[in-house]
């Protein structure tokens, strides 16, 4: 088996300080635009792969309570439950984890997909979302845009954020090997804390392509939440929206 590096890295000091910390409005814009889009009611049935600690789950929870969400991070899914008592979440591994019933929606938001470096074990998260479906309903994928990324690389990154009442200062390094982008993160106030992560470079024909092969239809690329494709030369996100 190969080195499994999630596991490690999404821990209680990433889900405190960098999971959580995707600004306000981005978070409301983006349940806005599922919520008017695929029209959420209170019938709706959604599945939110690799929940982490419920920033998108928790705001869709006042839409609908048919909720379902799974990740890998046991106190991540202890914290949705300690807020929560609606819905239904699980520790589980997504590639694995289906809903006890067919939903309406299937949503993996913020880049939580092309963590391994075999394609196989990668798509095997796509095909879930896909069995998890009923007849005509919709994934939606949020992944990075690679074509902007390698365009405009940077291989530093510095971020200086508030959480909390305290400042963190958040450095990444990239860097591109062997199919992946890889990124080593560290916080400057907690030292002992540095991670490396990788995630698979799929470009967007590399997708529509594995998408087309599991069975999904009607597949539309964009690059904001206006669905807009010409967005993709500034944008450093892709979303795909696939239905079954």
């Amino acid at each position: 088996m190969e080195n499994d590096w999630w596991f490690d890295f999404f821990d209680d000091v990433y889900g405190d300080f960098i999971l959580h910390t995707f600004n306000d409005d981005e978070i409301k814009n983006s349940i806005n635009y599922l919520v008017k889009k695929f029209e959420i009611n209170e019938k709706t049935k959604i599945y939110d792969q690799c929940c982490g600690k419920g920033s998108m789950a928790i705001p869709l929870l006042e839409k609908t309570n048919n909720i379902y969400g799974c990740d890998i991070i046991p106190s991540y899914i202890a914290h949705i439950k300690s807020v929560t008592d609606n819905g239904v979440f699980e520790v589980y591994d997504a590639k694995k984890y289906m809903p006890k019933e067919k939903v309406d929606v299937v949503i993996n938001w913020h880049t939580s997909f092309g963590y391994s470096k075999n394609n196989d074990e990668n798509i095997e998260m796509l095909k879930k979302a896909y069995e998890s479906l009923k007849k005509d309903g919709v994934f939606i994928l949020g992944y990075i845009n690679f074509e902007f990324v390698v365009k405009n690389f940077e291989k530093k990154m510095v971020v200086n954020k508030i959480i909390n009442n305290k400042k963190i200062t958040l450095e990444r390094f990239s860097s591109f090997e062997n199919g992946m982008l890889k990124q080593k993160w560290s916080i400057i106030e907690i030292p002992e804390w540095e991670k490396i992560g990788e995630t698979k470079i799929y470009f967007e024909n590399d997708l529509l392509n594995i998408f087309e092969n599991i069975g999904f239809r009607s597949i539309k690329v964009f690059y904001d939440l206006k669905e807009s494709y010409e967005a993709k030369r500034f944008s450093p996100k892709m979303y795909i929206v696939a239905y079954k």
